[in-house]
């Protein structure tokens, strides 16, 4: 005798992976290109980050971040943020009111200040003097997982572009980074979903044991008879 035992089964529990990547290369670009801008300052995992201007003389910066990114595993990305230190006394990092620094999806590593582009937004955080010896964090968007996803075992390049780079007085984030001692941690943080594990409901937990029991008992009546 073929005995089929059928009971649903759901869904309910879920957990996540993580990621901490650190950049692997970053740097800045700038312009005009004169004695105090020679277009870029490299590419290294230690470099300065800055972005925005410094008015004497008026030099004009924009910043790019490397990341390699692993085998995501445990499911679909559902998160990305880009964490960045910033600078505080008696450095400075943060110049200037209250400003906007907006990243963007790049194709290369930059080479020059035209190269970090505004054309593939990523996110963007706003940013103050009290963010002088924090970390600023910028949650990215649809665009940005898409492009993470989409570059594992390779990797992605990401500029940033501060709203004081028009400032002729001055101002921006992220100055000083790249000193000796002074904090200038670069991350993505990435999380994963991992798919969820099927789980009995209660109720077909119940028909099976309620299932179970009975051919128990039936089989033991068959064998007095």
């Amino acid at each position: 005798m073929r005995l089929l035992l059928a009971f649903v089964i759901t869904g309910v529990s879920a957990w996540a992976d993580s990621f901490d990547i650190a950049a692997s290369e970053r740097g800045w670009v700038c312009q005009p290109v004169d004695a105090d801008c020679s277009d870029n300052n490299g590419a290294s995992a230690t470099n300065n980050y800055a972005a925005g201007s410094l008015s004497v003389p008026f030099t004009q910066y924009r910043d790019w971040f490397e990341f390699s990114i692993p085998t995501l595993t445990g499911g679909s990305l559902v998160s990305a943020t880009l964490n960045l230190d910033e600078p505080g006394l008696p450095y400075f990092g943060h110049v200037g009111g209250t400003l906007t620094f907006a990243v963007y999806g790049l194709t290369a590593q930059p080479l020059v200040f035209t190269d970090v582009t505004n054309s593939n937004p990523f996110g963007s955080v706003s940013t103050t003097s009290a963010d002088g010896g924090t970390t600023v964090s910028i949650p990215l968007n649809a665009a940005a997982l898409a492009a993470i996803s989409a570059d594992q075992g390779t990797d992605i390049f990401i500029g940033g572009i501060d709203s004081g780079e028009n400032t002729s007085t001055g101002a921006g984030d992220f100055f000083s980074t790249g000193l000796p001692g002074v904090p200038s941690n670069t991350k993505l943080d990435l999380t994963t979903a991992t798919v969820p594990s099927p789980v009995p409901e209660p109720s077909s937990l119940i028909l099976l044991a309620t299932v179970i029991v009975a051919v128990l008992v039936g089989g033991r009546r068959r064998i007095r008879t």
